[in-house]
């Protein structure tokens, strides 16, 4: 799932994402795994989704670890 929704704002980013990350966390943490650059990786606690925001253009993308692997095995 991919949010393009560019906020007005850095305050507004940052809310929109703790939205988000509240959201599909059910109650659960996430985890900062990289910082490259262009944005972020995060892991939730289960290790059964990620997120990555790019804060060069403000995207945010929901992802599940099955299709991640399912990416890699591929590659």
């Amino acid at each position: 799932m991919i949010f393009q929704t560019p906020a007005e704002s850095e305050a507004a980013a940052a809310e929109r994402n703790a939205c988000l990350f509240a959201h599909y966390g059910q109650g659960l943490g996430w985890n900062e795994v990289l910082d490259n650059g262009f944005g972020k990786t995060y892991e939730r606690e289960d290790q059964q989704l990620f997120a990555m925001w790019s804060y060069a253009m403000d995207y945010t993308t929901i992802g599940t670890a099955a299709y991640a692997d399912a990416r890699r095995a591929l590659a």
